[in-house]
């Protein structure tokens, strides 16, 4: 089972895209196996009202294309009869009583292509009521499910406004039930204690709070009467977090992390290594530009953001060609200095991959044993000249470290003129070719 979380902007934003739906249906259609199960949920900004989510096909036209359609194609057709199958109803309800909005009409045709149905108003505590999903009555989050995955819906449910989760939006609780077997992993000795939210603990946390509800008051009245300094404020708000947090555990108890976070020390520093203090610090102007422009969006702070941009771009330009003539000039160094070290620069370019031959040792020499019988099969035997009548004499000689320095004759004879062994005399030798 897949499940993607969605946001889509409003139709009037500036940051909207008129092919969001398509670019979802893309990368759904890319990560969703076959037979997979799937499911989207969040914030897609699309009024539906009470459209159909679904197309019941023509049964003429279906008796008439009946020769050409196969298993697959008939199953995806008739594939909303598992919500009647389910007990689950094909029409939905809904409080939002607005028109619907393009975004909702491209919300419907969606599922209509994918065989995606919407949960709201048709399942759990929501069913045949379709609560709106913001405090101002409107309903645009949902949870979007294949077909098959109704049956492992335990509770749908669209929480009351909390503005402490958000300023607009309703939660949507959703719990799935399945029936897959978990596999118990190897215990750690070192377990992170974690809070969990518990819904039906949430009037513990309330009542915890309110027991001290006095010592929230005095640390904001400290705020308002000292002289608001950051080490008074950094001291007040961690006495706030620590007083929430403990109220937390009073209330939910605490937890084993059974997946730890594991930290990467070797991942402290991951800048290139041209990446210098003035890289740094260009970056960090940027990044101050563009923070003020997101806070105002006047001509002079879009001036500063485009100048801090040009310097930053320039400052990396410049420190990227330094580094690269700097590196250029020590390779030209230790190459004729110090090969040993150069090769480690090189190696570390190019890291020695051990590639495993194709041809095992065994077929290589199978190969060379029977062509060196072949080549021996075909040479004719080699046989010696009589060498009586040749005059071959060599007497005495030393074997050592010497040199012999050779002429050919006039009559084709080689004679021996010089021979230096260690101050030993050898005898001349004398080949005559016939």
């Amino acid at each position: 089972m897949s499940i993607g979380c969605v946001y889509i902007p409003p139709e009037n934003s500036k940051y909207a895209s008129k092919d969001a739906f398509e670019e979802i249906e893309r990368e759904m259609v890319t990560l969703r196996d076959d037979e997979q199960l799937c499911s989207l949920i969040g914030d897609f900004n699309a009024r539906t009202g009470t459209l159909l989510d679904f197309v019941i096909p023509d049964e003429n036209l279906v008796e008439v294309l009946d020769e050409n359609l196969n298993d697959e194609i008939t199953d995806f057709l008739y594939d909303y009869q598992n919500l009647i199958s389910l007990k689950i109803p094909l029409k939905r309800c809904s409080e939002d009583k607005m028109r619907p909005n393009t975004q909702g009409y491209k919300l419907v045709e969606f599922c209509k292509r994918n065989n995606l149905y919407i949960t709201g108003g048709r399942t759990g505590s929501d069913k045949g009521i379709g609560k709106a999903t913001t405090k101002d009555n409107s309903l645009i989050d949902y949870f979007i499910v294949s077909s098959n995955l109704f049956k492992y819906i335990e509770e749908y449910e669209i929480i009351p406004f909390d503005a402490l989760f958000s300023d607009v939006h309703k939660r949507i609780h959703v719990k799935l039930t399945t029936e897959v077997t978990t596999i118990e992993k190897e215990k750690s000795s070192h377990k992170r204690k974690t809070i969990k939210w518990i819904e039906k603990d949430k009037h513990k946390f309330i009542e915890n709070i309110r027991k001290n509800e006095e010592k929230v008051l005095d640390l904001c009245n400290e705020i308002e009467s000292s002289k608001k300094d950051n080490h008074d404020i950094n001291r007040v708000i961690t006495s706030l977090t620590n007083f929430y947090s403990q109220a937390a555990k009073d209330s939910f108890g605490t937890f084993a992390n059974k997946n730890p976070i594991k930290k990467n020390h070797g991942a402290k520093n991951r800048n290139k290594p041209w990446f210098n203090k003035s890289c740094k610090l260009k970056r960090k102007q940027f990044h101050s530009a563009k923070y003020k422009y997101n806070k105002q969006k006047s001509i002079n702070n879009k001036n500063s953001l485009k100048r801090a941009s040009k310097e930053y771009k320039k400052e990396i330009n410049k420190c990227f060609q330094n580094y690269q003539l700097k590196t250029e000039k020590e390779l030209r160094n230790i190459s004729t200095n110090n090969p040993k070290e150069f090769w480690k620069v090189l190696n570390k370019f190019s890291p020695k991959q051990k590639k495993e031959s194709p041809i095992s040792l065994e077929v290589m020499y199978a190969h060379f044993k029977k062509l060196n019988e072949s080549v021996a099969n075909e040479e004719e035997e080699f046989q010696l000249p009589n060498l009586e009548s040749d005059y071959f004499n060599v007497e005495n000689v030393r074997m050592g470290a010497y040199t012999t320095i050779v002429t050919r004759t006039s009559v084709g004879s080689v004679d021996c003129l010089q021979c230096a062994v260690c101050a030993r005399d050898c005898k001349h030798i004398t080949i005559k070719s016939e």
